[in-house]
């Protein structure tokens, strides 16, 4: 009995520490990236953060993990300030749709993306309001928008890309 009990023991013990390995801790910059309705900003979410336009990519949070720590967390701060001008945006022009914003580099050659993208950054994001017109948002946004602003609405792209860089304009 007390043989047996002692194997139900080391079995436990085994099972708990392979799990920690595999587990994967998700909290950065005092948010759980790892729930889809956690709050960055008054408006955004970690979801959004990570949507590919239809669903939660959670391929895009596992990329952004493996980076080495000082990359992943200058991302994140990135993620953090375009959260708070959009949260500006939102104000503005009320519900958001964001089709893309953080890209892993894989994720960004697939989709066509500039190789010096700034969704690789985490401050570059393609958005489409849901109850303003887009093609007058992409239009107001375009002379007082400080960084880039792609011009996505103006070609029926479904999208206005925003983003921290220097203020510079084009047209997909």
């Amino acid at each position: 009995m007390l043989m047996k009990r002692f194997v139900v023991f080391l079995i436990l013990v085994l099972a708990i520490s392979v799990g920690s390995v595999f587990a994967q801790n998700f909290v950065a910059h005092g948010y759980d990236w790892n729930n889809p309705r956690t709050q960055i900003s008054q408006f955004f979410t970690v979801g959004e953060v990570f949507t590919n336009g239809r669903t939660v990519d959670w391929a895009r949070r596992d990329a952004l993990f493996a980076l080495p720590q000082n990359e992943r967390d200058a991302v994140i701060a990135n993620i953090l300030r375009m959260a708070q001008h959009l949260d500006a945006v939102r104000t503005q022009y009320g519900a958001i749709r964001v089709t893309s914003w953080y890209r892993d580099r894989e994720t960004n050659r697939r989709v066509g993306g500039a190789s010096n993208s700034a969704h690789i950054q985490g401050h570059g994001v393609d958005i489409r309001p849901l109850n303003f017109d887009a093609a007058k948002m992409e239009e107001e946004l375009e002379a007082s928008w400080r960084g880039g602003l792609g011009r996505g609405q103006a070609k029926n792209r479904g999208f206005t890309h925003l983003d921290l860089g220097t203020q510079r304009r084009w047209d997909y």
